[in-house]
């Protein structure tokens, strides 16, 4: 009977353990929501990521071929036919509905934004996923018709050390015209940017991504400073785990 009973003892503690843990990791996830996972393509990771962080960045390659998203960085990715449909099926509906999405479609166009708008219908009703993601792309016309369709967007900002022959003046003023006309959820910008897009624009909601990889005193440092910032909504990290700012 002594036996037993301390098997129970111990039954119930492992139970209360886990409870302990996960709950845990629920309250980190909450305080700490702008550290987003970056890139998250790969089926085997889906559910980890979704359990540690609260939101997560997705690349999309739209074909209207087959009337599907498919998961891919690049073009040559979509072979191996992994759907976004496929992707969202990894997570438990609560999970779903408790995590934000950052969708990078690739190859978003003024061709295909009609048909790509009506398949984002058909899965934010089906997984229940509405109000949930912003969709990101730098074609301004496309994203227009995508905002206008009652999605949230993120205008793909340039980043002036990819153009050297671009001055800084130059760079406010053709962003601040692409801002203008669309009224985006959000700016999307490298994080090399910083300062420059947080001080130009303070009023707009900033998405910083390609941080630096390596989980480094500074590189961590430097991922504190950038969610620290008010305008700063997210951040993309490849980290494993969240860390606090």
């Amino acid at each position: 009977m002594r036996g037993r009973n301390l098997l129970y003892v111990i039954f119930i503690l492992v139970i209360l353990g886990t409870f302990y843990c996960m709950n845990k990791s629920t309250r980190l996830r909450e305080k700490y929501p702008k550290v987003w996972a970056h890139r998250v393509n790969d089926l085997d990771e889906v559910v980890k990521k979704v359990r540690e962080f609260k939101g997560v960045e997705v690349d999309l390659y739209f074909s209207e071929y087959d009337n599907c998203f498919y998961v891919a960085h690049d073009v040559e990715d979509t072979i191996k036919k992994v759907s976004f449909s496929t992707w969202l099926s990894q997570l438990s509906r609560r999970k779903r509905k408790n995590t934000y999405y950052w969708l990078d479609i690739k190859n978003l166009s003024i061709d295909n934004v009609a048909s790509s708008c009506e398949k984002l219908h058909e899965l934010e009703e089906k997984y229940e996923i509405k109000d949930l993601f912003w969709v990101e792309s730098y074609v301004i016309d496309a994203l227009e018709i995508v905002k206008k369709d009652s999605f949230k967007i993120l205008l793909w900002v340039d980043n002036l050390a990819w153009n050297p022959e671009m001055d800084e003046a130059t760079w406010y003023e053709i962003t601040k015209e692409r801002v203008e006309r669309l009224n985006p959820d959000g700016l999307s910008c490298e994080f090399s940017m910083y300062p420059l897009l947080t001080d130009s624009f303070p009023e707009e909601n900033i998405f910083f991504w390609h941080t630096p990889a390596d989980f480094t005193p500074k590189n961590v440092a430097f991922t504190q400073k950038l969610c620290r910032e008010n305008a700063v909504k997210a951040v993309l990290v490849d980290y494993d785990n969240l860390i606090k700012y």
